[in-house]
This record gives C-alpha cells, sequence and structure tokens, in this order.
C-alpha cells in the first residue's frame, strides 16, 4: 500500500516558515538516515518539495533498510528532485 504524498497546503506552508534556512542547504549534499520511517518521508517530501521550488541545487542521501519496499511505499519519493 503506498502512502498518498503531502497534501500542497503542507508543502507551501513548510516552504514559508523555515524562509531564508532553506539557503543553507543550497548545493549540499546530506544524508539522512530513518528517511523512510515514521517521520522521514514527510522530511524528504519538503525537502524535495523546497529543493524543486528554491533551486537549491541541493542532494539528499536517504538510508533505507529496504529500498525496494520504500519506494513501492514512497513512490513519489523516486522521482524526487534531487533524493
Amino acid at each position: 500500500m503506498s502512502a498518498p504524498p503531502l497534501p500542497a497546503d503542507d508543502l507551501a506552508h513548510v516552504l514559508t516558515h523555515v524562509g531564508d534556512l532553506w539557503e543553507r542547504a543550497r548545493g549540499t549534499r546530506t544524508f539522512l538516515t530513518g528517511g523512510t520511517g515514521f517521520f522521514g518521508p514527510w522530511l524528504v517530501e519538503s525537502f524535495a518539495h523546497a529543493n524543486e521550488q528554491l533551486g537549491l541545487g541541493a542532494e539528499l542521501v536517504v538510508l533505507s533498510r529496504d529500498p525496494d519496499a520504500a519506494m513501492s511505499r514512497l513512490p513519489a519519493l523516486r522521482a524526487a528532485p534531487g533524493v
């Protein structure tokens, strides 16, 4: 069973309220453990949205015990920009 993508309003809220902090991610590569657990998908999708909307050119490397199962459950992350 796949998880639904985050609502557009939630993504816009994160983009707006994190504000200038997104600039710190510009051009960086970040490693995230637990990226496919309970909170991880929210972090990954929020990152991907900000990366695309703000043209950050950033990368997020996500650790998963079972990448195939994670991609089945979270198909939106497969094509997420910079992930």
